[in-house]
């Protein structure tokens, strides 16, 4: 297995070998290449796994006495003085352990080992500065050790997951991750390496976070809408068919008999009694909030503005698109209460039915003042979906786009309709569907600083993906509403678990504590800056 330099990617070449090479050294599961220069002799060769094995065995405890004994009669082998260090920290003795290792290194300053163990030393103390001191500025091997050839690996992994705690520690991701990459080419079965993972992934999180604080700062958001006034009325709408009480009585496991008489009733009047449950759940919203705040939320009285959504859509309900608009313009507090998790998972398709006929409809609400952002992208993915189900409708829709980001171009910051994110999201979405078509009229929206991050980092970013043919396509499936609801209701996903707590592997140090996992609003853990439900949680999901 050859690998090149830590700017490289790692090249394997043959996995039979027992030498590896690796930035100018050659690393060999051989100990005894060693062996004269750390003075090892052929009796004390034959000890070695057992003294190793013994030392880091709690209940044995004549191990000590004769590591004792064996470093007063082999004073010139450090690797006895490097047993007697773990053995101490092993059974607690800390005070007699960094003193051993101290012993070692003064005993034999350029034993590996030794200055591995005082770099952890250091990392537990949180005297991260210092650990440079133990294993070289550039916390590479051929840097530190610049006249040997041959390494073998536990020297290798363990100077490498060190090395990969060390820029963890200081937040220098790149750096570490591609000492791990090394640490996962020449060891990737240690079980060690897991537990470092932990530290990168924990890392990746903090570099999440950081970069979308950062992106958070220059973003261009719109103000929202003010809330709904407080005094609004308790008592629910009289509906035209009673059975529209149901919605109110019902979660999503709602059964397809209600559903079925309820979309044969009357549509004229349906509509109307439909519009005013989505009504309701605005004019009686600070009512569900208190019933909520007293007694929790009850899914069977909670989701009738759901059931509302996916039945004007399944009845294709175009007519109702300005009360489903004036829903959706309402302040993200509302919409997050109603649909919290389903808002950008379920609401694309009911649009899309809705818009199926005219996406032209959309225009105004997209370009609606105050809108918030995760209420529009809805909007544009079934706009997408419809020119992807359609294909013959591509020219439709990039004449749609084009006109929609011209207008985007021209429209300055302070009209409250420029938010970066949507502009961003409406950008991946268009340009899935329509291909580079678009290219010519997203290009300024990127040079005047409308375009967040979220989806590409850059203009040049999504121009190179929408020319590569090997891309995913982002065609989703279209349900009817008895099969969307069996959907939702067999297949929805709890949240990831991204870490779990456990103990650090290296004993002489803290715990390591895993961060809170991830929730579906968070900036997601692969360091994209965008929304985990928007990123990672999607694709798991797919």
């Amino acid at each position: 297995m050859v690998i090149g330099n830590l700017d490289e990617l790692i090249k394997v070449n043959d996995f039979m070998s027992n030498h590896i090479v690796i930035c100018g050294y050659t690393i060999t599961a051989d100990p005894s290449f060693q062996d004269e220069r750390v003075r090892v002799t052929p009796w004390l060769k034959e000890q070695m796994e057992r003294l190793f094995l013994e030392s880091r065995d709690k209940k044995n405890r004549k191990i000590i006495g004769e590591l004792k004994d064996l470093i007063v009669q082999f004073p010139d082998t450090p690797i006895l003085k490097n047993y007697l260090t773990v053995a101490y920290f092993i059974r607690s003795k800390f005070d007699e352990s960094r003193k051993m290792n101290q012993e070692l290194l003064r005993v034999h300053p350029d034993y590996l080992f030794g200055r591995i163990n005082l770099a952890f030393e250091y990392f537990g103390n949180g005297a991260f500065e210092k650990m440079t001191e133990a294993l070289g500025e550039k916390m590479e091997l051929k840097a530190l050790y610049p006249d040997r050839k041959l390494f073998h690996f536990s020297e290798v992994t363990a100077y490498y997951k060190v090395a990969v705690l060390y820029f963890c520690a200081i937040h220098d991701l790149e750096a570490a991750e591609k000492r791990y990459e090394i640490l996962e080419a020449v060891a990737h079965e240690d079980e060690d390496i897991e537990a470092v993972t932990k530290y990168i992934e924990a890392e990746r999180l903090y570099a999440a976070g950081e970069k979308y604080s950062e992106e958070e700062k220059v973003k261009i958001k719109v103000i929202q809408k003010k809330l709904p006034h407080r005094g609004q009325k308790a008592a629910p709408p009289d509906f035209i068919h009673p059975q529209i009480h149901w919605l109110y009585e019902e979660n999503l496991n709602i059964s397809h008999s209600k559903l079925r008489i309820i979309t044969s009733l009357p549509r004229e009047s349906l509509l109307k009694d439909l519009e005013a449950v989505l009504l309701d759940a605005v004019q009686r919203y600070y009512f569900f909030r208190k019933k909520e705040a007293l007694a929790g939320w009850d899914d069977d009285c909670m989701k009738f503005p759901v059931h509302a959504l996916f039945l004007l859509g399944e009845l294709r309900a175009t007519e109702s698109l300005p009360v489903v608009f004036e829903f959706f313009s309402q302040h993200e507090e509302v919409l997050d209460f109603w649909f919290s998790d389903y808002l950008t998972e379920i609401n694309w398709e009911p649009f899309y039915y809705l818009l199926e006929k005219d996406i032209s409809l959309a225009r105004d609400f997209l370009l609606n003042p105050g809108v918030y952002t995760y209420a529009k992208t809805e909007v544009v993915t079934a706009i997408a979906q419809v020119v992807l189900h359609n294909p013959e409708r591509k020219a439709e829709a990039t004449e749609f786009f084009n006109s929609l980001f011209h207008e985007f171009a021209k429209t300055g910051i302070r009209s409250n309709v420029i938010d970066s994110d949507f502009i961003a999201y409406a950008i991946g979405d268009a340009a899935e569907a329509i291909d580079p078509l678009l290219l010519p009229a997203i290009k300024p929206l990127f040079e005047i600083g409308y375009v967040s991050t979220v989806s590409y980092k850059s203009y040049d970013a999504l121009v190179k993906h929408c020319h590569n043919p090997d891309r995913l396509s982002p065609l989703k499936p279209l349900l009817n509403i008895y099969d969307r609801y069996d959907d939702i209701n067999n297949s929805w996903n709890e949240y990831m678990e991204e870490l779990n707590e456990s103990r650090y592997p290296f004993e002489n140090h803290t715990p390591f504590i895993a961060p809170p996992k991830t929730g579906r609003n968070d900036p997601c853990p692969c360091g994209s800056g965008i929304k985990y439900k928007k990123c990672c949680l999607d694709k798991l999901n797919e």
